[in-house]
């Protein structure tokens, strides 16, 4: 049995995959599309501005904007403590991928190619023989009788202790929390995204409200800051912009 099933290859699904490998974890990453990362690819017309050059105050008052009737200040900044932007600039430095800093102090890969940072996600995850599975949709996730969860797909089936959705949320609603068995689901939500991770939380008897202040301890941007920490089944899910 896996301790991890990651569903869902885009920005928190990476993160999140080169989290459980560096913590060792006997885990998987399944994307339904054929490559990883493809809304990154899209980022700034394919240039991708990953993040800002500025500190967490000053980019948890930017979400506070006036005017800004869906602010997810509240819901994101645990994770933007923990793991603050220029972290994350330090992280990119830190595997020799040169950058550029607008103006603006948006930052980008210098040669203003998304692919760069997609392709340094792909060498962590192969340097560490994590395994990926691509072309593969997610078509159901179920409790398994001797623990953890069966995430299954057209052709086979993945037991996990633990399973991590990164699927995105459902469009229409901005920010959702979940909750399962007493434990937090916690995931902001665009237009476009599948929905995948609302019917997956329903099949295992999940509860979805809305509550965009809530305080979780599974909060993520794009980084998955906590991985689940117990022998009792978490489920997680992560969408917000860096």
């Amino acid at each position: 049995m896996a301790d991890l099933a990651i569903v869902g290859g885009g920005a928190a699904g990476m993160f999140a995959a080169v989290a459980a490998a560096e913590r060792g974890l006997r885990a998987v990453l399944i994307e339904r599309k054929a490559r990883l990362g493809s809304k990154v690819l899209m980022t700034a017309n394919g240039r991708c501005n990953f993040t800002k050059d500025i500190g967490p105050d000053d980019f948890l008052r930017d979400l506070k904007l006036p005017g800004n009737p869906h602010s997810t200040a509240a819901f994101v900044e645990r994770a933007v403590r923990e793991c603050p932007p220029r972290r994350i600039i330090a992280g990119f430095k830190s595997l020799n991928i040169p950058l550029r800093r607008m103006a603006d102090a948006r930052m980008f890969p210098a040669n203003g190619q998304a692919s760069t940072i997609v392709h340094a996600f792909g060498d962590i995850l192969r340097d560490n023989s994590f395994p990926v599975i691509t072309n593969c949709p997610v078509t159901g996730l179920s409790r398994h009788a001797g623990g953890g969860f069966s995430v299954e797909t057209r052709n086979f089936a993945i037991r996990a202790e633990n399973v991590l959705l990164a699927t995105g949320g459902y469009g229409g609603d901005y920010q959702r929390v979940a909750q399962l068995d007493g434990h937090t689901m916690a995931s902001g939500a665009t237009a476009g995204d599948t929905g995948d991770a609302e019917v997956m939380v329903a099949a295992v008897d999940g509860k979805v409200i809305n509550d965009a202040g809530e305080n979780t301890d599974a909060i993520s941007g794009e980084v998955v800051i906590a991985l689940p920490q117990s022998q009792e089944n978490l489920l997680f899910n992560s969408k917000n912009s860096i």
